[in-house]
């Protein structure tokens, strides 16, 4: 992020560990509930990519 001087970011992950790397990192993480894993109770999700602009508010 600081090589690309990116200040506004997200993460879209589907796994515990696409979970984990956002909280170590200090990234956001949206959910994608249509991907191959299952994070209980995440902070927040989408079922289809479709929702993503409307949940960031674009």
């Amino acid at each position: 992020m600081e090589r690309n001087h990116l200040q506004d970011v997200v993460y879209v992950g589907d796994t515990s560990g696409d979970f984990d790397a956002c909280q170590k990192a200090d990234v956001p993480f949206i959910y994608a509930s249509y991907g191959f894993g299952d994070i209980p109770d995440p902070p927040r999700q989408i079922g289809a990519i479709r929702e993503l602009p409307a949940l960031l508010g674009l």
